[in-house]
């Protein structure tokens, strides 16, 4: 009868810690789904597959992983090479790969949290925030033999909306070589580093430095979403870490999603390479300036960079966008609302776009289809990149997700690959 009883309690226990979400599977999480059941030809996404292998054997990537989904279930999901040559550790599925400016869309989505809680208006200038922005200048002159540099008063403050679009006149080191000189003079670092930084000193710093043209002006690529990761910081009394742990990856079960792992975690990150210039070969980047490519599991684990600082797996991030494809919710979990996963997915630069058919919305690149008449059709995808050659795409007209994940800096094949990745995809749905 004690036998009996204790059985009993035990498997009431069971079902129990199952209901709670504690025996949930990744694959009850996470749903799957077969090409031909969901539409796709087989034939096409094997030259997907074939794309991805010929780079690796002409030794242009170490390794690269795949993803596609399908009426939200991934039916395609490959990974080839190795993520470590040197030790010929081969590629997983499963693996860490560091997405550098895929960052930016979750970031983005922390921010539009706190917008719908009232805590952020999309209007409110970066200096309530972070009060060295509240006298911004623009650039008038750079002296390169010691980095000095004149300017003249904006004409107005860097608003957060002009964060969100990239038309603040914030840059990137890569975007602007006066500005780089200035950004290094100041320690200011483009992505996340290992040194003993926080976001809260640097971005302090950011508000001293000159604009590259007036706020509001032009789309410029740049450091917005880092200076953006502070202002959640102020607004939530969180870290940016914590208050995307607690908001979107932890409620999303997105558990292998982080700005950075403890040791334990190593053996699942892939190695970091750069591309050589001259020949465009590969090698491991152990430290170039102040960039480690032992990040994320090695440092001083301090500098939260919202526009490049996350870490995270391929299967983690197809639940990130099929959240947005699904209009801010997945598998019950709401993340944002509707309306306002509608206003980060539609164009926000207007005549600042790109070109009629290609523009931004917030924190997305978004792609447009040509009408007969020339102007913008419907939407073909939404997107964006990362330096360490990583690449997403969200097709809401095919309801189809594409991720390509691998680790080199400087890829010039990072383009080319995608493209005819993408083209493959594409071209995979059965009329």
């Amino acid at each position: 009868m004690k036998l009996f009883s204790s059985l009993f309690v035990i498997i009431i226990m069971m079902i129990a810690f199952s209901c709670a979400g504690g025996g949930r599977k990744a694959e009850q999480w996470i749903s799957y789904s077969t090409p031909e059941k969901e539409g796709l030809s087989v034939d096409s996404l094997k030259k997907a597959d074939k794309i991805i292998q010929d780079y690796i054997q002409r030794k242009k990537i170490p390794g690269g992983a795949a993803l596609v989904s399908k009426n939200g279930k991934i039916v395609y999901e490959i990974a080839y090479g190795y993520k470590d040559i040197e030790g010929k550790t081969e590629l997983l599925k499963s693996d860490l790969f560091r997405i550098a400016s895929m960052s930016k869309p979750i970031v983005t989505v922390a921010a539009l949290q706190l917008y719908e809680k009232g805590k952020i208006r999309l209007t409110d200038p970066v200096s309530k925030y972070i009060p060295s922005f509240s006298k911004p200048v623009v650039l008038t002159s750079f002296t390169r033999k010691d980095s000095s540099w004149t300017a003249k008063p904006a004409s107005r403050e860097v608003t957060i909306n002009d964060l969100l679009t990239h038309t603040s006149g914030i840059c990137y080191s890569f975007t602007d070589t006066s500005l780089s000189a200035i950004y290094a003079k100041n320690m200011i670092p483009d992505m996340a580093v290992t040194a003993d930084m926080t976001i809260e000193s640097t971005m302090s710093r950011m508000g001293q430095m000159p604009l590259a043209h007036e706020p509001g002006a032009k789309f410029t690529y740049g450091l917005n979403t880092d200076v953006l990761g502070r202002i959640i910081e102020v607004a939530s009394g969180k870290t940016l870490s914590d208050y995307i742990a607690e908001n979107i990856t932890g409620p999303l079960k997105m558990n292998d999603t982080k700005f950075y792992f403890d040791s334990t975690y190593a053996g699942r990150l892939t190695s970091l390479y750069i591309s050589n210039p001259k020949d465009s070969s590969i090698f491991k980047m152990d430290k170039v300036g102040v960039y480690d490519g032992n990040f994320p599991v090695k440092g001083a684990k301090k500098y939260f960079s919202g526009g490049s600082g996350l870490t995270c797996t391929m299967q983690d991030y197809f639940v990130f966008c099929q959240m947005l494809m699904n209009k801010g919710e997945y598998n019950g979990v709401r993340i944002l609302q509707d309306s306002t996963v509608t206003l980060m997915c539609s164009d926000q630069l207007g005549a600042l776009r790109w070109s009629d058919i290609a523009t931004f919305g917030y924190g997305l690149r978004i792609n447009y289809d040509r009408n007969p008449d020339g102007k913008p059709g419907k939407v073909i995808d939404l997107g964006w990149g990362g330096a360490f050659s990583t690449w997403f795409s969200i097709n809401p007209s095919d309801n189809v997700i594409e991720i390509i994940m691998t680790q080199v800096l400087n890829n010039p094949y990072g383009d080319p690959i995608k493209d005819a990745f993408d083209k493959a995809v594409k071209n995979a749905s059965i009329k």
